[in-house]
């Protein structure tokens, strides 16, 4: 197994920096092939990119009404939803290139998160009127009356998980709170993460646990049967959290927050990995499928894609034979979790 220090990770690179967004970029998502990704913005505009194609601008996939804070694609891979200023819903068809259903209007205010469940039915909707919708991503109908998820304080992120019928909230209160979405029950909460508002929550890979980022820049581990906190509150950035993101191998996670930083974490140990500095507020991250690319949506009206580095056998580093392919953040985390240094 390799030794390595964390101390001399090599620094993540910017592989491409995409200038096409006119104000703040919001969102940004990859797409199944890990060549291309979507990201929407203040200026109104959805926009599709591919690496390494020149393309300046990006493709505009349709003029929107007002700021787009949100997307999230379907797990078949063609689709995609978006939600924003205009308090709706749109999915759009990503090789049409145009909304193919919407707009869903059921919101009083704008919505702020969307996500979409593993099975691709139901789409839940996040807004500043302090309610969770649910769609039948089918019909684009709400699914029964959803005022259970109804509160006094305006809902910031929410994730469903991978199995079952959990959904997962974090809001302005400083409270994180699991839902049975089919019954309608509280399961869990409300937990107390501090009086600051939860921007953003991740389920681990096998949804044993679950990670919260507040705006006083603390990121948090919770049992998700207990809702017991896990060690020590990670001072992770300055200021606020605005976005998690669990790599697909489920072993590293990246923060994105307002003090201009993403860093990644070993997403068990929440032992930080690297640190990824930018000009403006970070609003979201998004890795790639195979992990070898993390997107960043900034406040400068940019998009940027990192590499992550890998190893090499020019590095004059001893990598076991199973380590090869994976990246050098992946190998680190598997150093840390043996306990190598």
């Amino acid at each position: 197994m390799l030794s390595l220090s964390l101390n001399h990770l090599p620094q993540p690179s910017v592989l491409e920096t995409f200038h096409g967004h006119k104000e703040i970029v919001w969102s940004v998502v990859f797409l199944p092939n890990g060549k291309e990704f979507v990201s929407s913005s203040s200026d109104g505009t959805v926009r599709h990119w591919r690496l390494n194609d020149n393309e300046d601008s990006g493709v505009i996939l349709e003029q929107y009404g007002g700021a787009v804070f949100c997307l999230a694609l379907l797990p078949d891979g063609k689709r995609l939803a978006s939600g924003g200023l205009d308090r709706s819903v749109n999915i759009w068809d990503l090789d049409a290139q145009m909304v193919v259903d919407g707009p869903w209007k059921c919101h009083a205010s704008s919505v702020r998160y969307i996500d979409v469940s593993s099975d691709c039915r139901y789409l839940a909707s996040g807004s500043f009127d302090h309610s969770v919708n649910l769609w039948d991503t089918g019909s684009g109908q709400v699914v029964r009356d959803q005022t259970f998820l109804k509160g006094d304080v305006e809902i910031n992120c929410i994730k469903f998980s991978r199995k079952g019928f959990k959904l997962l909230t974090g809001s302005g209160d400083g409270c994180l709170r699991i839902w049975d979405w089919e019954s309608g029950r509280l399961i869990l909460g409300p937990i107390k993460a501090g009086e600051l508002p939860i921007w953003a929550v991740a389920w681990s890979l096998d949804e044993t646990r679950i990670l919260s980022g507040s705006s006083d820049g603390t990121l948090r581990k919770w049992h998700a049967v207990t809702g017991h906190v896990i060690g020590e509150p990670v001072q992770a950035h300055e200021s606020i959290i605005y976005s998690l993101s669990l790599s697909h191998n489920g072993r590293c996670l990246a923060s994105a927050s307002s003090d201009t930083t993403v860093k990644i974490w070993n997403a068990d140990t929440l032992e930080q990995l690297a640190i990824l500095t930018h000009r403006d507020e970070v609003n979201c991250v998004s890795f790639s499928t195979d992990d070898r690319l993390l997107a960043s949506a900034c406040s400068d009206s940019l998009v940027y894609v990192w590499e992550l580095p890998q190893p090499s056998l020019d590095s004059g580093l001893a990598i076991d034979k199973d380590c090869e392919g994976a990246s050098l953040l992946e190998v680190s985390v598997t150093c840390l979790v043996n306990g190598n240094t």
